[in-house]
């Protein structure tokens, strides 16, 4: 790699609510985006594929940050 053309990585800031919420509503919300995502323009097969893949790509990140 080369120093001039490699770029740095920021972790990005983490989402909060605006008030403390518990875990039931978390998922509730979770559920009502990927619910109401095909009608906004989101296409309801990537939405699909995004939901069912999302969960396995995050354990995947935290795998490969904890090694």
């Amino acid at each position: 790699m080369h120093p001039e053309t490699t770029k740095k990585l920021r972790k990005p800031r983490s989402w909060r609510h605006p008030q403390p919420i518990t875990s039931a509503e978390l998922k509730q919300m979770r559920e009502e985006f990927w619910d109401t995502a095909p009608h906004y323009g989101g296409q309801k097969g990537i939405c699909e594929i995004s939901h069912m893949l999302l969960p396995v790509m995050v354990l995947n990140w935290v795998l490969i940050i904890a090694a």
